[in-house]
């Protein structure tokens, strides 16, 4: 799995390119936490568009993430392939997080918001 992010004005896109299996779920809530810590933002979109599968493991670490900063940090996620959306449909958390076609349209939507 390879990990990325820029700044978007106050928004963090985080970027994520291969699976998200157990075996570096770790990774990437270090990867996370260590960036809301640096980078203050009320937005981060994660761009799924490179991802090729996610197990429950990877789901998990996005639940820990909403349920400790939902107060202070809205997680939108984008570009999920077909296989990825049916899983956050299967597993509800389509209800839990906003889910954008595009990247563009999320950022759109939330500069206006900030």
């Amino acid at each position: 799995m390879k990990l990325s992010h820029r700044m978007e004005n106050d928004i963090l896109v985080l970027s994520v390119e291969g699976g998200i299996f157990s075996n570096v779920s770790t990774k990437l809530s270090t990867y996370i936490h260590e960036l809301l810590e640096k980078q203050k933002t009320d937005v981060i979109i994660l761009n799924c568009s490179k991802v090729i599968n996610i197990d429950s493991s990877g789901l998990s670490v996005f639940i820990k993430f909403f349920k400790k900063f939902r107060e202070k940090t809205k997680f939108v996620f984008c570009e999920l392939d077909e296989n990825l959306f049916e899983k956050f449909e299967r597993t509800c958390l389509n209800r839990l997080f906003p889910i954008y076609p595009t990247e563009q349209e999320v950022l759109t939507i939330y500069k206006k918001q900030t």
